[in-house]
């Protein structure tokens, strides 16, 4: 298997030919999600024993895409005879959403605060001593030189009270 190997490795040495590959090409997105396919014959180089007749990209230069894309580069000589070389085109996302107050929302009325906290003290009174049972108050290790506290709801003392 050894010589085999580099009998195989000599003669491609000697012969000058070797493997090609293109790698894999990423191209950015605009703001509708697409891009444009760039010309990616200048990122190949074609020899041959006669005149190459014809080099062309499929799918070609300038159209848009929205997927990831399978880019050929074919080279035809003058005989005809051809050869091509195939390469992924991805497309990266770089674009982070935006996020903004909707503009027709006014806020909450002082009445609907109220009902949140009214909710809410009924919530704890109802299942406050549960959750502490189930998740007791744990302290962690110190971070950043302060100290994170989880899993404790405070029970009022006078159920009813308008506390908020």
């Amino acid at each position: 298997m050894k010589k085999a190997f580099l009998i195989l490795a000599v003669i491609l040495s000697l012969t000058g030919c070797c493997l090609s590959q293109v790698s894999t090409q990423y191209v950015y997105v605009d703001s509708t999600c697409t891009a444009i396919l760039p010309d990616y014959t200048g990122i190949v180089i074609v020899h041959d024993n006669c005149e190459v007749a014809n080099l062309t990209q499929l799918p070609s230069p300038g159209q848009s895409i929205i997927t990831t894309t399978v880019v050929e580069i074919v080279a035809v000589d003058v005989a005809g005879n051809e050869s091509s070389v195939m390469f992924d085109v991805v497309l990266l996302d770089t674009i982070p959403p935006t996020i903004q107050l909707n503009p027709e929302w006014t806020g909450y009325s002082d009445e609907e605060v109220g009902d949140m906290y009214k909710t809410f003290e009924t919530w704890v009174q109802a299942k406050g001593v549960e959750f502490n049972e189930t998740f007791p108050f744990e302290e962690y290790p110190k971070v950043d030189s302060m100290k994170i506290f989880v899993n404790t709801i405070s029970i009022p003392r006078h159920p009813g009270a308008e506390w908020w």
